[in-house]
């Protein structure tokens, strides 16, 4: 099953693949470990911030035609941040359950 990537603001190149037995334990890309994933979820989620940033020092600065891509930018990094929070929050939710277990 593939799921592309249909946000502009988070992109990170080539769709994610996921298992068809719905197994995540073999990863979909060898050789891409833990921590570049996460490095590169972080990276694809600030440059919408950066986007805004940008686009609100140009607001600010009268040089904005069209305010309705602000808010487009806006909305993206919204939605990009959102996602790093979800994530964080499954990784610590994840992290207190292999705690909890029983050894």
């Amino acid at each position: 099953m593939q799921i592309p990537a249909t946000t502009s603001g988070i992109s990170g190149g080539s769709p994610l693949s996921v298992p068809k037995n719905g197994s995540m334990a073999s990863s979909s890309a060898p050789g891409v470990s833990f921590e570049q994933l996460m490095t590169r979820l972080l990276h694809d989620a600030d440059q919408p911030q950066q986007a805004v940033t940008n686009d609100m020092n140009q607001l600010l600065a009268g040089n904005v035609n069209n305010i309705h891509d602000v808010a487009i930018n806006v909305a993206k990094a919204d939605v990009a941040f959102r996602l790093v929070m979800e994530v964080r929050d499954k990784l610590i939710s994840a992290y207190q359950d292999v705690m909890r277990m029983q050894v």
